[in-house]
């Protein structure tokens, strides 16, 4: 499993655990999204690691054409919806990482 599925399943567990919301990073009754993969990834504030910024990378792809903040914050969104798009998206980093790489079996 890669540090970046780790990551997200991290974040989907703090969100689980801790409470999701929207409209802010991180309250007293929990996470957003962004805040939860920051979190996740050990970002001090202001701080951006390179496992967080590629977690971001993976997510919008699911997101577009919105932005993952705009996505989460989006009216009627629910956590059961933002918790299931984060295992989605491990999932897919899991299954990409046991897939053979084309390139790597040229001759």
């Amino acid at each position: 499993m890669s540090r970046d599925s780790l990551t997200i399943r991290k974040a989907a567990r703090l969100l689980d655990v801790a409470g999701w919301i929207q409209h802010a990073y991180a309250r007293p009754e929990g996470y957003c999204m962004i805040g939860a993969l920051s979190k996740a990834a050990g970002c001090s504030p202001g701080t951006y690691e390179l496992t967080y910024l590629q977690t971001l990378q993976a997510i919008a792809v699911h997101t577009r054409p919105l932005p993952i903040v705009h996505w989460n914050d989006l009216p009627g969104r629910t956590k059961k919806e933002v918790i299931a798009l984060l295992h989605t998206v491990a999932a897919e980093l899991e299954a990409a990482e046991q897939s053979p790489n084309p390139e790597s079996s040229n001759p």
